[in-house]
């Protein structure tokens, strides 16, 4: 039997319920009992060790392609040249979703976007904080900016431009892709690759779907993306959630090669735990679970001679953002965690030696095994 997947955003399980303010002793005895269990996953994190499953490279090295399961695009494994075999602190890519906390999928119906111009910005604030700790480090970082945020703000994103990052696309609006028809997608993913390279004067090469959105029903948004002229995108978490995933995709970089084109996946890091992969090192991830949780993750892929994911946003490091209406399941996966996250974040940094997705890109696209053509990929609906 696989490892029950407690550790997969336990709150994507819970009931919507009232707010925090209306919380009744039922909801308070519920919150206990997942304190506790916060607990004992954190005693279990620091003494699974042992039981860590690394898998060989053969397994899982395709998502299905069951002609009677559509859509699908043939994918080809990505291996880099003992990018982390070398001697030294390991290289995980490290990357930052450039959104404001008014923007994030938990408060999507609280906040809706006709609302966003009344909202205090705060991104650019926490964006220059998370550059001056990057510049401490000597971490660099690809930025996955919305679109909205770089037409408001083309400053900041020729800031961090600026500051040595690399500028990739988090679509205009962020909305899922699996909301969206193939057209509005292909739409807002222009919007918003303009609204960054008019601000910066620079390239985009780099895409990811907001809220990992890329999912089964959505599989179409690789082959436009492909189109559109992008060369990687990360938006495929490969573990089993309410919101998002493709559990049986891989856990390190492949290609996708599509009707006419191919495009390079770079998936966010995940932790092994018998046969269940378990997502990591990132989001509320990162901020809810102990470090040592997400270091077991990094370190686990690195022996691999992986690289690693990680992501986090601006937001995550300002406790003191306004506070949103919403259900408790909404407060706890934004709320929980703020006050102890740039701590975290600080020795995260200093523990590993991170770098931008462009360092690697090109090498695991130029690396990857040449293969005939593949059937063509159903087009979206």
């Amino acid at each position: 039997m696989h490892f029950p997947v407690i550790m997969n955003h336990f709150v994507a399980f819970l009931p919507d319920s009232p707010p925090a303010a209306s919380l009744t002793s039922a909801d308070s005895l519920l919150l206990a009992i997942l304190g506790v269990a916060l607990l004992l996953i954190s005693a279990l994190a620091r003494g699974v060790s042992g039981w860590v499953h690394v898998p060989d490279y053969e397994e899982s090295e395709t998502i299905s392609t069951d002609r009677s399961d559509p859509p699908r695009i043939e994918v080809i494994p990505a291996y880099g040249r003992g990018s982390n075999s070398a001697p030294g602190r390991a290289r995980p890519l490290l990357s930052v979703d450039v959104e404001d906390y008014f923007q994030t999928e938990a408060f999507s119906q609280a906040a809706p976007r006709r609302n966003w111009d009344s909202y205090p910005l705060r991104v650019v604030d926490n964006t220059r904080r998370l550059l001056d700790m990057f510049d401490a480090y000597e971490a660099k970082a690809t930025f996955f900016i919305v679109g909205w945020i770089a037409n408001r703000a083309p400053f900041l994103v020729r800031e961090i431009a600026a500051r040595g990052h690399e500028l990739a696309c988090h679509s205009y609006w962020h909305r899922t892709v699996y909301s969206l028809s193939a057209q509005e997608f292909r739409q807002d993913t222009r919007d918003a690759q303009r609204a960054i390279e008019d601000a910066a004067g620079i390239a985009v090469n780099g895409y990811r779907a907001p809220t990992w959105s890329i999912t089964r029903r959505s599989l179409w948004a690789i082959d436009i993306l492909a189109e559109e002229g992008f060369a990687y995108d990360s938006s495929i978490y490969p573990v089993h959630h309410d919101l998002y995933g493709i559990p049986e995709a891989m856990d390190h970089p492949y290609v996708w090669r599509t009707r006419n084109h191919q495009i390079l996946e770079i998936p966010p890091a995940t932790l092994a735990l018998g046969r269940t992969r378990l997502p990591a090192a990132g989001g509320g991830y990162l901020r809810i679970f102990p470090l040592s949780y997400s270091c077991m993750a990094i370190d686990q892929l690195t022996r691999r001679n992986l690289l690693p994911v990680i992501y986090l946003h601006p937001w995550e490091i300002d406790p003191d953002q306004p506070r949103l209406q919403g259900n408790w399941k909404s407060q706890l996966r934004q709320y929980w965690g703020l006050e102890s996250f740039e701590p975290k974040l600080h020795r995260l940094l200093a523990r590993y030696q991170f770098q931008p997705f462009r360092d690697r890109w090109e090498e695991f696209i130029a690396t990857a095994p040449e293969v005939p053509s593949f059937p063509e990929m159903p087009a979206a609906s």
